[in-house]
């Protein structure tokens, strides 16, 4: 939990203010300098947004039970937004939003088709396969049959 505050406590500022960090980083004016800047390049703000985001994202993965998987995939498909709306940037956000849109969808295909396996953890027999009309061998209701008869499981009638 330590770990996931020091990020949350260092995305806050990259994502809330990003402008801080251009006066922390700019230097010492003197009495006659007037060419300092004031703001940001869109690219500076775009690649803060995106570290704390990443920042975000890594805290978010230290405190759940698979860490890359909902993490890096809500990372992505926001990274992908956000690089395709931000103007000024020219191709980059272009290319940035293509590729992490890509990693997001393969993302959210693994989040909705990944999980519960097709294999019975009974018999091994593939739970997708059937027997109908040409009586399959190896459907999973044919192996679980031959299964019970093998290790005496009957009809339970006296329940």
């Amino acid at each position: 939990m330590y770990t996931c505050s020091i990020f949350i406590l260092l995305a806050l500022p990259l994502l809330l203010s990003p402008r801080l960090f251009l006066f922390l980083s700019s230097p010492a004016s003197s009495e006659g300098e007037t060419d300092l800047r004031t703001s940001l390049t869109p690219l500076e703000t775009l690649f803060s947004v995106h570290l704390g985001l990443g920042l975000l994202a890594l805290s978010l993965g230290l405190m759940l039970g698979h860490p890359l998987l909902v993490p890096v995939t809500l990372l992505t498909s926001l990274s992908s937004l956000i690089s395709y709306n931000t103007a000024g940037i020219g191709s980059v956000g272009t290319v940035v939003s293509i590729v992490s849109g890509f990693v997001g969808l393969w993302g959210s295909y693994v989040i909705l088709f990944g999980g519960e396996s097709s294999i019975s953890k009974t018999t091994g027999a593939d739970k997708r396969t059937s027997r109908f009309i040409f009586g399959n061998k190896a459907a999973a209701s044919a192996q679980k049959k031959a299964w019970k008869k093998e290790h005496g499981a009957h009809d339970r009638s006296d329940s």
